[in-house]
């Protein structure tokens, strides 16, 4: 069996450049849309618990993760936008992560949570079925201390020697 480590760092790579927001214009962001943000991330969370995600920040991260994967690519982006440092944002333009986000949903489809394998506070181990009715172990890591800013999205590739290579990204 042939195992390759594919840093997905997919959603990854989706860790584009938006331009960093002013101080204070972040600041009125926020509380303008703190009551909305509270119910749109508690209905996340109880959509994650339901399909049988960890309720820690990696678990809850990578289910959100999943869910935009699987619904596009305004999702995607808004996604990272939200879940990525600024840092790490200035880092990579967004059209490079939105086009890695392109060829991996194009070659996995939609993805759903098959098992998790570890689960601690920051990192995530979890088998994904990929529309192909192919397994993926992907493992998850966000930074320990809130907000839990993505660190990165790593896929293992466990295809059997005939079945053709990962590819890097």
């Amino acid at each position: 069996m042939n195992v390759r480590v594919i840093p997905f760092l997919l959603a990854l790579l989706l860790v584009a450049g938006t331009p960093a927001t002013a101080p204070a214009e972040k600041a009125a962001q926020t509380k303008a849309s703190a009551a909305p943000a509270k119910s749109e991330t508690d209905a996340a969370r109880a959509r994650a618990l339901k399909d049988g995600w960890p309720d820690t920040p990696a678990g809850l991260f990578a289910a959100g993760w999943v869910e935009a994967f699987a619904t596009g690519e305004k999702a995607m982006q808004a996604f990272l936008e939200s879940h990525l440092s600024q840092e790490s944002l200035a880092k990579k333009p967004m059209s490079e992560r939105l086009e890695s986000y392109r060829s991996a949903h194009d070659r996995l489809g939609a993805l759903t949570l098959v098992s998790v394998d570890k689960s601690e506070a920051a990192e995530l181990t979890a088998v994904l079925l990929g529309e192909d009715a192919k397994r993926y172990p992907f493992e998850f890591k966000v930074q320990p201390k809130a907000p839990h800013y993505l660190i990165s999205i790593n896929m293992t590739d466990t295809r059997h020697g005939g079945h053709g290579g990962g590819h890097g990204h």
